[in-house]
């Protein structure tokens, strides 16, 4: 058995643990309260330092704050290591020393059971399956993603947060079987030990065959890999498969996809798709599917086909029953053709043209190995893309700074450099249109420039520079670690990174015994900015199950301040991070509130 939770750390040792958690990515989500009762609060002073703010204030995610209110009003978020245990996020948590607050955690909602496969399936085939569960099961903080797979023998174990709900939960499953999806109440509550989940079948899968060819080329097009996606409604762009790899033969692949979800989409009266009636016709009668109900079949590269492109071909076809007129295996939806040519894809490569140049930096200079694509929209007259394919080829600029990307002629296409991470620089995008059949060369794509951020952090006795330790800046709306940079022993770091908005964090030496300080910053210009410790005070509580009242070791602790004053939503700005040690003890460094003395 295998299972792991997407924001709770591995079981490690402690000291690796401890680096590992204070690192971890953190989200501003949008969070909207409606209190027709309570009018708002006047909006905090705006301030980029603590000396904007009145005495015993602090600026804190750019406003000024009471720090007494703020260290004994955090939030806390516990992730156990143990997989029989869920996280759990804890309002109000005092961290005025000398609190010892004891965090609880409540009984999870387990996960013990098998997926019962469809009788198609072999087990060697469906395994390992995957459960991830995701969404914002407390009051939004963090986004939390769940990800179950099974063990050898097919069982899944888990916990989730007992009585919280999920925005969409998804089982991935081999070719064999189709996707299971769900939503927030998909699961409603405790699931008992042995549980079985069956994945949709007897009627409820929509089997989707065929074979993919190359213009001209005689035979079917085998190794390159073929994923079955929605193309409009609410599952628009969604996967519906799973992603399979075509072979030789009359037919090159069968995957087999959700029909509630293909029939999920509105029709031309707002109503949803409808198939036809069960045994209301048989072979060559058999009606299309509704126009509504459109699929796209996104063929793209494999190991074996490394420099075929990725297209979306939308297609659509003639619902078939079994040729046995068995109703409870389903529809089939039959993509080979009588003519047995099936889907035919819309270029080949002596039909391309080749859109070639170099990547520059902002200097001119060339800048080698960055990422770069062509996007674009190709219709070709009669076939599966009269109405348009989408076509997206991917490369790498060579040590040259060059490139060169084969694309269908006549289609209009968006050029993208993407430097590589660490340089700095920002990603920029050219258009190219009505690409002529002899191609089009001689294109320079120069990245745009980064933004440069300077800072010095400070000592709260005297205001001496403080050195060593290191600043880390995580992008605010995705978590990422865009840059880490060292401090200096004159106080000072520096890095350059795209424009964007980023929450900049400063770990200072162990040895001082003062707490991290974090900001969000708004960056579009090269930015100065100067920061000053707090003085540290040392947090120690435990964390305990509820039901045992065991300890609970090795489970990481996040301290969190909430701000509901940001312009793009609540914001959770971490104050300070630590692991419980083998019998469920913190201590974590946290701001000392005497510091807020006016």
């Amino acid at each position: 058995m295998s299972g792991a939770i997407r924001g709770a750390p591995p079981a490690r040792a402690a000291r690796a643990r401890a680096a590992w958690a204070r690192r971890l990515p953190l989200l501003a989500l949008a969070l909207s309260a409606c209190r027709p009762c309570q009018p708002p609060p006047p909006p905090p002073a705006s301030c980029k330092s603590d000396s904007d703010c009145p005495p015993g204030d602090a600026c804190l995610a750019g406003s000024c704050n009471p720090l007494t209110e703020v260290l004994a009003n955090l939030a806390a978020a516990v992730a156990p290591s143990s997989p029989d245990l869920a996280p759990q996020e804890f309002r109000g948590v005092n961290a005025i020393a000398p609190s010892t607050p004891t965090l609880r955690l409540t009984p999870p909602q387990l996960l013990t059971g098998a997926f019962q496969l469809p009788p198609a399936c072999l087990a060697s085939e469906a395994l390992p399956i995957t459960l991830l569960f995701t969404g914002h099961p407390f009051i939004p903080l963090l986004d939390w993603t769940f990800q179950f797979t099974t063990d050898e023998a097919g069982v899944v174990h888990g916990a989730l947060p007992a009585n919280e709900q999920f925005a969409v939960w998804i089982t991935t499953a081999s070719p064999c079987a189709a996707p299971i999806f769900g939503t927030d109440d998909a699961i409603p509550g405790p699931v008992p030990a042995g549980a079985r989940w069956p994945f949709p079948g007897a009627g409820d899968v929509l089997t989707v065959a065929g074979t993919v060819t190359a213009p001209g080329a005689a035979e079917p097009l085998a190794g390159a890999s073929i994923t079955i996606k929605g193309a409009q409604g609410i599952f628009a762009g969604t996967t519906l498969s799973a992603t399979t790899t075509t072979r030789a033969g009359p037919v090159g692949f069968v995957l087999p996809v959700p029909l509630a979800q293909v029939l999920a989409q509105p029709d031309a009266d707002g109503g949803l798709c409808a198939p036809p009636p069960l045994g209301s016709c048989a072979g060559e009668s058999c009606p299309p599917l509704p126009p509504c109900a459109r699929l796209t079949l996104e063929v793209g590269p494999s190991p074996s086909v490394p420099e075929l492109p990725v297209i979306d071909v939308p297609i659509a076809g003639r619902l078939d029953l079994p040729p046995d007129g068995g109703v409870a295996a389903g529809p089939l939806l039959s993509l080979t053709g009588a003519d047995g040519l099936g889907v035919r894809l819309p270029i080949g490569p002596s039909q391309t043209a080749l859109v070639s140049g170099r990547i520059l930096d902002p200097g001119g200079a060339a800048l080698a190995y960055a990422a770069v694509s062509a996007d674009g929209l190709v219709i070709l007259p009669g076939g599966a893309c009269a109405s348009g394919c989408r076509y997206r080829i991917d490369s790498s600029s060579s040590e040259t700074g060059s490139f060169a990307l084969p694309v269908p002629p006549g289609g209009d296409y968006t050029l993208t450099a993407t430097p590589p991470p660490g340089d700095g620089f920002a990603p920029a995008s050219i258009a190219v249109p009505n690409v002529p059949a002899t191609g089009a060369g001689g294109l320079d794509v120069r990245v745009r420039p980064g933004v440069r951020l300077s800072g010095q952090v400070l000592d709260p006795e005297g205001g001496a520079p403080v050195g060593g330790g290191e600043a880390q800046l995580l992008g605010l709306s995705t978590g990422a670690l865009v840059a880490l940079a060292a401090v200096a022993a004159d106080g000072t770091f520096s890095a350059t990174v795209p424009p964007g908005r980023y929450l900049v964090t400063v770990h200072p030496p162990d040895s001082t015994g003062l707490p991290d300080r974090a900001q969000p910053i708004d960056l579009t210009a090269d930015t100065s900015l100067s920061l000053t410790f707090f003085p540290g005070a040392r947090l120690q509580g435990a964390v305990v199950a509820e039901s045992t009242g065991m300890p609970v070791p090795l489970a990481s602790i996040r301290l969190f301040y909430i701000d509901t004053t940001q312009e793009f939503g609540t914001f959770a700005l971490p104050i300070a991070s630590g692991v419980t040690d083998p019998q469920g003890q913190f201590s974590v460094t946290v701001p000392s509130a005497t510091s807020a003395s006016p």
